[in-house]
């Protein structure tokens, strides 16, 4: 285990966890979803990789009632509080080799990939790729060069780089569906600066 992977599942993973309710972009992360799923359609199963407590499976829940709903997080806080809305959530990091009865329609990311180990990145893309019936998509900061931003005073915890440039230049048949960005300000739709690419296997 990586010193990243150290972070997230020990005490600071935890007051993650406890201080991101979802309550103050509930309404965007379900308008970000229903734009999402536009392209999708409706979703027989959706595996979130580094779901921390579900907030992005909530939004796919109330927009999608008859969807099988996983996930794969490395805090056990954030595991056993997911797993208590009845969602199937692997407690292990995202970087290892994940069953394959995990595999679902679409698999994604969500501010997730830039808090990894630049080294650990291609084994996360292949389990995008593994796990992903048909749809994957990836939500994160974006740079056209790779660059480390400091994060709560800790050196070695954030990257910003074009993710969805590397994972198609591992897999380049994926096919390009959507692309778009999410602005902070726009309280209709996001809590962050974040650029979204959907790809179809």
């Amino acid at each position: 285990m990586n010193k990243q992977e150290e972070f997230w599942e020990g005490d600071f993973g935890d007051e993650y966890t406890e201080r991101n309710t979802g309550e103050f972009y509930e309404k965007g992360n379900l308008n970000f979803w229903a734009e999402i799923t536009s392209f999708t359609g409706q979703l027989s199963s959706v595996l979130e990789l580094g779901c921390n407590r579900g907030l992005n499976l909530d939004a796919l829940n109330q927009l999608h009632r008859k969807i099988i709903l996983r996930g794969v997080e490395i805090n056990q806080k954030a595991c056993s509080i997911a797993r208590k809305k009845n969602y199937e959530v692997l407690n292990s990091s995202i970087s290892d080799n994940i069953p394959i009865e995990y595999k679902s329609e679409l698999a994604f990311t969500s501010g997730v990939l830039i808090h990894i180990n630049p080294n650990s990145l291609e084994d996360i893309y292949k389990n995008l790729y593994k796990l992903s019936n048909k749809y994957i998509l990836i939500n994160e900061y974006f740079s056209t060069n790779p660059e480390e931003i400091t994060y709560r005073d800790k050196r070695d915890r954030l990257w910003k780089r074009d993710f969805a440039k590397e994972i198609t230049l591992l897999f380049p048949n994926l096919e390009l569906i959507k692309y778009g960005f999410n602005w902070r300000y726009d309280k209709n739709k996001s809590s962050d600066d974040t650029n979204w690419f959907l790809f179809r296997k």
